[in-house]
């Protein structure tokens, strides 16, 4: 039968739930028409979808759920407006990019916060689980199952997520402030699902962004690391192809020749520009018979240039020329005999100071390939003007090693590395190994970073696509000029989107496992809230009692989780002050005891005067009061370096007295008592690193030594030793150190005494001695009475005292017996 107070508690929790539905109708519809009302401005300003529509579901659900509530149907209203809002959800799943999983995740966020505010207990279970599993199916969709979907203009995607996030703070503040009003179980259900939300998302976010920038950094780390590298490479291939030119030119045949072709103009009418010109002239009617073009394609040097070409065939043409720019000797026959026009040349020879150059990459349509030409000065020899340039030898190397070589440094489905060359081109190698030169794709700040790298690696649009990327100039590492004038570039990069799949596909399991968090956390709320609840109260009940003064009472322990073990402790608990209690009396009496002991001894110690029997005293009466193992006293030597053992209990003390056991200030527990004058204690010497053990007392289990101290002087040590794990404690240290303080007063009086008894008998045979002679009547009565008894106070067989006489016998000695 239901009452009256139960009915009115019943009405009390309809109407809080009505005007609840009542206000999230409100705040959904506001919300919504705000964000219509604001789409529909960006759509007619911009000309693009906003899809206004979408949002207005949610005006629609929300105007319903608000007349449904008028109408005293709270729960009716609350599932309008939750189907409404999963309905926003399974439209940005279904068809916009990138907001499908954050719009199902906020969206049921306020679907449960609504549910937990409006729905009766008897359905507010099942109607979470079945909107739960529909927000984990949409998750399911948007993450698993892709598909073509339109981007949302991005100012309407930053305004629909700051309108769900204003969605949830508001629910929030109705929540926190009707919380008060709450009963126990709902306040843990709320919390609990509050808690793992926020947990959730915040460690989702987290690793997302944590794992981003760990991968972030480190590949675009090891990208620059790949560049250095290649650049390197890159620069020393190009390195070893001039220095194989360089010896080539000082090959003699071809100095030689050289010299004796620029000698050759000297001894015509006209000038070596006038000859070379006229010869020009004639090379195109040549053919490979004439005897003057066999002796360039067949002499000397062209037997010279084959020869290295055999050995390094990717030099698919070498020519030299004299020092006026016509040829000498060349491996193919050349469409222009006089070279000296040609830029390569003019760049190598350089007005006659003579430079290694190396030509962008060109491409060779005759064999298909791209290649660079490397111009080499030729220097004669020393006897020849001092090396004065003679010739130029110039090579056509093919790029095809080079092409092999950025081939083979691709990494990765995406990554790849380039050459930026002059004039913002890019010698790009594709998936066939085949070299082509195009114009450069990147925007202009990526061509500004490539050119003045201040980071490791940048971010970036690249052939409409966003990579990383990172550049190294080429360089050698030997700094050749000829490569490090070139300017080229080294780009590696990769696309964004295989970088951070690892990312993705950890969003992914955050999301699925975040999900079963979140479910989990409300099923177990909903639950442990019935669970908890109770024997809550129950140990509250009993916790009253026990501050009313009823020890006696126990909590029932109805559960094996932490509440049960919360009414078990709180049960130890009130046995332990009832114990406590009880106890008191008699643990007050045994330190009083412990005290009075320590009097005791004390006033004991004080009786005796003889340092020997003090010591022994103190060692057995301490051994005797507090039942120890072992207790031991230690004196410092004269020197205060040493600890001599003086005293000790038991057969082990003394056979290390008889050995003379002794330890040095700081050595081991006892000696870093002595030099801290700090008490020392280790409760389990078998887990002391730094305690030195003695074979002769092998059951030691604990120990502490307190220093016997007055002030900063230290005497010796109190050092006790006990058979039990713990068997010495602080407080034990402290009593020890009473006795010990004690023991100090009383060694430094025993030793007083004793200097203060030899110095009167010293006195009383000082006066003896005294009497005696002063009673004789001469002095050499008076001089062997002295001499007499000093020997027997000095237990001397022979006693001597020679008298110095200082007139007729100066400087002798007279001895009296």
């Amino acid at each position: 039968m239901v009452t009256t107070l139960e009915r009115q508690q019943v009405d009390d929790v309809l109407e809080r739930q009505t005007n609840n539905v009542f206000k999230f109708g409100l705040l959904l519809t506001i919300v919504s028409t705000l964000v219509v009302i604001v789409t529909m401005a960006f759509q007619y300003a911009t000309g693009k979808n906003h899809y206004p529509w979408v949002t207005a579901v949610g005006v629609v659900g929300g105007v319903i759920g608000m007349i449904l509530a008028r109408a005293k149907r709270p729960f009716f209203a609350t599932m309008v407006m939750v189907i409404s809002l999963f309905m926003i959800a399974a439209f940005y799943v279904l068809f916009i990019e990138s907001l499908g999983t954050l719009m199902t995740i906020i969206l049921l966020v306020i679907s449960l916060g609504i549910i937990a505010q409006t729905v009766p207990q008897g359905r507010i279970g099942w109607s979470m689980a079945v909107f739960i599993v529909l927000g984990f199916i949409l998750i399911l969709v948007d993450r698993f199952l892709p598909r073509e979907k339109t981007s949302l203009p991005s100012h309407s995607e930053t305004i629909i997520v700051v309108a769900a996030i204003v969605t949830i703070l508001a629910i929030a503040i109705i929540v926190f402030r009707q919380f008060s009003t709450f009963s126990l179980r709902e306040k843990l259900i709320s919390a609990t699902l509050a808690v793992a939300i926020i947990a959730v998302l915040a460690l989702a976010v987290g690793v997302n962004i944590l794992t981003k920038n760990a991968i972030t950094n480190e590949v675009g780390s090891n990208l620059r690391i790949l560049s250095e590298s290649q650049s390197l490479a890159i620069g020393e291939f190009l390195a070893r192809k001039i220095n194989t030119l360089e010896a080539l030119s000082t090959n003699t045949i071809i100095i030689e020749t050289a010299q004796a072709k620029n000698a050759s103009y000297d001894n015509a009418d006209a000038s070596p520009s006038e000859q070379i010109a006229q010869v020009a002239a004639q090379w195109p009617q040549m053919t490979v018979d004439d005897d003057f073009v066999k002796d360039i394609l067949e002499g000397d040097v062209a037997v010279e240039l084959e020869q290295y070409q055999t050995l390094f065939p990717e030099n698919t043409q070498l020519i030299v020329t004299d020092k006026y720019g016509g040829q000498i000797g060349a491996t193919q026959h050349t469409q222009d005999y006089y070279k000296g026009d040609e830029a390569w040349w003019q760049s190598t020879y350089v007005k006659g100071f003579g430079q290694v150059y190396i030509t962008p990459p060109t491409y060779n349509s005759e064999n298909d390939t791209y290649s660079i030409t490397i111009g080499v000065p030729i220097h004669g020899k020393k006897a020849d003007k001092s090396g004065e340039i003679v010739g130029i030898l110039k090579a056509e190397v093919s790029l095809n090693a080079l092409s092999d070589l950025l081939f083979n440094a691709r990494f990765g489905e995406t990554g790849h590395i380039e050459i930026f060359l002059a004039g913002d081109r890019h010698l790009i190698v594709d998936d066939k190994g085949e070299i082509s030169i195009t114009d450069s794709p990147l925007n202009a700040d990526a061509i500004a970073y490539i050119k003045t790298p201040e980071e490791p690696f940048i971010i970036t649009d690249f052939d409409r696509t966003s990579q990383f990327l990172s550049s190294a100039f080429v360089n050698t590492l030997t700094h050749e000029p000829a490569v490090d004038r070139l300017g080229w570039i080294i780009l590696g990069r990769q696309q964004s989107d295989e970088i951070l799949a690892p990312v993705e596909q950890q969003q992914n399991i955050n999301t699925i496992l975040g999900f079963i968090a979140i479910v989990s956390a409300g099923v177990v709320a909903a639950y442990m809230g019935q669970r908890i609840s109770q024997p809550i109260s129950n140990l509250t009940h009993v916790a009253l009692e026990v501050a009313e003064g009823n020890l006696d009472v126990q909590a029932p322990i109805e559960t094996q989780d932490e509440i049960g073990i919360l009414a078990s402790s709180f049960n130890e608990m009130t046995g332990q002050l009832r114990e406590s209690i009880l106890t008191l009396e008699q643990r007050v009496q045994n330190r009083t005891q412990a005290l009075a002991t320590t009097v005791n001894v004390g006033q004991q110690l004080s009786t005796i005067l003889d340092e020997e029997e003090l010591i022994t005293a103190v060692v057995n009466q301490v051994r005797e009061s507090f039942d120890y193992y072992q207790v031991q006293i230690y004196l410092l030597d004269e020197d205060q370096e040493t600890l001599i053992l003086s005293a000790g209990t038991g057969q082990a003390s003394k056979q290390m007295i008889a050995d003379g056991h002794k330890l040095q200030i700081g050595q081991g527990l006892i000696g870093q008592a002595a030099a801290t004058n700090i008490a020392a204690i280790v409760s389990d010497t078998t887990k002391a690193a730094d305690w030195l053990p003695n074979p002769l007392s092998p059951d030691t289990k604990s120990e502490t030594a307190v220093p016997i101290a007055i002030g900063d002087e230290i005497l010796g040590v109190l050092d006790v030793q006990h058979n039990m794990v713990n068997g010495l404690k602080q407080e034990d240290a402290d009593l020890l150190r009473s006795v010990a303080n004690q023991v100090a007063v009383s060694l430094r009086n025993a030793r007083l005494y004793k200097k203060t008894q030899q110095q009167a008998q010293r006195e009383a045979l000082l006066r003896n001695i005294n009497e005696k002679i002063t009673s004789t009547t001469n002095m050499e009565t008076a001089m062997k009475v002295a001499v007499r008894e000093l020997g027997s106070a000095l237990g001397t067989k022979q006693t001597i005292v020679r008298l110095k006489q200082n007139h007729k016998n100066k400087g002798k000695n007279t001895p009296l017996t």
